[in-house]
């Protein structure tokens, strides 16, 4: 973990919440617009209706891999160095989504002033556990999420929720270690690229671009041949 944010959390008197959120792609149906977006649902629809069934195989298999998602103990000794590192002086508390299994006991736990499991990125359905309910009743001036990837798929709604209040700071730290502010700048640059994962537009734009390539080349090269063979 980086000194980028030592020394902005653990002021007197600020109490930090972090939240541990789980990967939840694939659990759910792939066109919950809530959770997903309306633009995202819609374009996975419509390749759901013009593609064969293998490529939403396909989908689900290389976002998954890109994902990477880290499992529970590493990202519990991420939480760990986090609140060591930045909020030394006054301990947070620390929620984990109930989607992983229970933790094991250790000394990590001795880093947070509260610990609780519960839904995070489905609490809307399955309820909302007490410390986040603090959170969304300001309770915490500073909200921080452990993505489990790079791109904390699935947590757009939870995101949605604590950025609504201006007076909350919503920090990300993801699964690659990199730690930055939930800002506007930061939400349309996750947007895109979790646009991207779910849909794999880009690898499916370089392979249809493949066909005509390919048969441009197979003609340049039967016209050749053909020219060499008429000499």
């Amino acid at each position: 973990m980086s000194g980028l944010l030592a020394g902005t959390l653990g002021r007197a008197g600020e109490r930090v919440l972090l939240v541990i959120c789980a990967y939840t792609e694939g659990t759910r149906a792939a066109d919950e617009p809530r959770t997903y977006g309306a633009i995202t649902a819609l374009t996975l629809r419509v390749l759901a209706l013009v593609l064969p069934g293998r490529f939403a195989d396909h989908r689900a298999l290389h976002r998954d891999h890109f994902a990477n998602p880290r499992p529970l103990p590493y990202l519990l000794d991420l939480a760990e160095r986090f609140a060591a590192e930045v909020a030394p002086a006054a301990p947070p508390d620390l929620l984990i989504d109930a989607a992983f299994p229970e933790a094991e006991e250790g000394a990590w736990r001795g880093a947070f002033a509260r610990v609780e499991r519960g839904a995070t990125a489905r609490f809307a359905a399955e309820g909302t556990p007490p410390l986040l309910a603090d959170a969304l009743r300001s309770a915490y001036d500073t909200v921080v999420l452990v993505h489990p990837d790079a791109l904390g798929l699935g947590c757009e709604l939870l995101e949605r929720v604590l950025v609504a209040e201006p007076s909350r700071r919503v920090l990300v730290v993801n699964g690659r270690r990199r730690v930055y502010a939930l800002a506007a700048d930061a939400r349309r640059a996750l947007r895109l690229r979790r646009f991207l994962a779910r849909t794999r537009l880009a690898e499916l734009g370089f392979a249809l671009a493949v066909w005509p390539v390919a048969a441009a080349l197979a003609a340049a090269d039967a016209w050749r041949a053909r020219r060499e063979a008429a000499r």
